[in-house]
C-alpha cells in the first residue's frame, strides 16, 4: 500500500508497577527491571497496565524520560473494590507521539486512560485499559462503557490487560485447567473461579461486534504468568516452583483507517523477572491517504 509508515507498538502489565506492593511508601523493587525491559522494546507507543504508583510519584515529564520516551499520561484506576483491598492501581501511555489529549474515561467501576495523538499531521486515539479481574459481566459493561466513549471519526487502538479470554484461544486454554488440577492442586482452587468466568469470551465478543480486531488471535500465546511468579505446589512445603505461562490476558485491538501486524510476545532473559506478565508489541501502519486522519491546521 501506498503511503504507509510503520510503527511499534505495545502492551505491559507492569505488575504493581515494579513496587514491592501497592502501599504509598513501597519500594521500587522491580522499576529498575522494567526500565530495562521497555527500554529494549523501544516501542513508539506502550500501554501500560497496573502502572500502580506512577500517576502520583512522577510528573508526565519525568515518567517519559526515566522510560526514555518524549511524552507519558497515567491516571490512577479509582476502583472502589481495590481501594478497599489496598490495591488500586492505574494505567499508562508511554509515546514518543505528541499527546494532542489525554483524560481519564469512566469504566462502571473504574478509570480507563484515553489519549489522542498526533501521528505525522494525523490523529489517532489510544485507550489503555485494566479490565476488572473477576467478573466477565463486569468487564463487558466496561468495554460498552469505553466504546460509548471512543469517537467513530479517527483510528482506534484499544491496548492493556483485558482479564479475559478470546474464544479462539479455546483450544488453548480448555487444557489449563486440567493442567493445574493436576499439577497444582492447591493452586487450581485459586483460578478455576477465574477460568470458568473468562471462558465465556463476551468481552471480546462485544468488542470484535464493534468492529475492533484482535491482532494476536493470529498468533495467539499466553502472557502470564512469568517466573517472576513462583508457588508452593504441596500444602505447606517450602520448595517454590515458577508457572508456565498459561493465560492470555494482554491485547492489543484496533480499527479503523489502520493495519497492526499480529502480535509477538517478548520473553525469556529481563522480560521474565520484571513482571508477572509478558509483553506484547505489534507494528502500526497508517494509510497516509485514508480519509478523516488529517490533523486541523495549526
Amino acid at each position: 500500500m501506498l503511503g504507509q509508515k510503520e510503527y511499534r507498538i505495545g502492551a505491559y502489565n507492569a505488575f504493581k508497577g515494579g513496587y514491592k506492593d501497592y502501599s504509598p511508601t513501597a519500594e521500587r523493587t522491580r522499576f529498575k527491571a522494567l526500565v530495562t525491559a521497555i527500554t529494549y522494546l523501544h516501542p513508539d507507543a506502550l500501554g501500560v497496565s497496573d502502572s500502580n504508583g506512577w500517576d502520583r510519584d512522577f510528573t508526565p515529564h519525568e515518567l517519559a524520560s526515566a522510560f526514555d520516551f518524549k511524552d507519558s499520561a497515567s491516571v490512577p484506576l479509582l476502583d472502589p473494590r481495590l481501594q478497599e483491598l489496598g490495591h488500586d492501581n492505574g494505567v499508562s501511555l508511554l509515546t514518543n507521539f505528541e499527546i494532542v489529549e489525554a483524560r481519564p474515561v469512566q469504566l462502571v467501576t473504574r478509570q480507563a486512560l484515553l489519549a489522542t495523538v498526533k501521528v505525522d499531521k494525523k490523529l489517532l486515539d489510544i485507550a489503555v485499559v485494566y479490565f476488572d479481574d473477576i467478573h466477565e459481566s463486569l468487564r463487558e459493561d466496561q468495554a460498552e462503557a469505553l466504546v460509548q466513549a471512543l469517537s467513530l471519526d479517527r483510528p482506534t487502538l484499544i491496548m492493556g490487560d483485558l482479564n479475559t479470554f478470546n474464544a479462539k484461544d479455546f483450544r488453548f486454554t480448555r487444557y489449563v485447567g486440567s493442567y493445574l488440577r493436576r499439577s497444582f492442586p492447591r493452586i487450581a482452587a485459586t483460578f478455576l473461579p477465574q477460568i470458568r468466568e473468562r471462558v465465556k469470551g463476551n468481552t471480546l465478543r462485544y468488542l470484535e461486534s464493534q468492529s475492533f480486531v484482535d491482532a494476536g488471535e493470529t498468533n495467539p500465546q499466553p502472557t502470564t504468568p512469568t517466573p517472576l511468579l513462583k508457588v508452593r505446589p504441596l500444602p505447606g512445603g517450602v520448595i517454590e516452583v515458577p508457572l508456565m505461562p498459561l493465560f492470555r490476558l494482554d491485547y492489543i485491538l484496533y480499527r479503523g483507517g489502520i493495519i497492526v501486524s499480529p502480535v509477538k510476545r517478548h520473553s525469556g532473559g529481563i522480560f521474565d523477572r520484571a513482571s508477572d506478565h509478558y509483553p506484547i508489541t505489534a507494528q502500526l501502519k497508517i494509510n497516509e491517504t485514508s480519509s478523516g486522519l488529517i490533523y486541523p491546521a495549526e
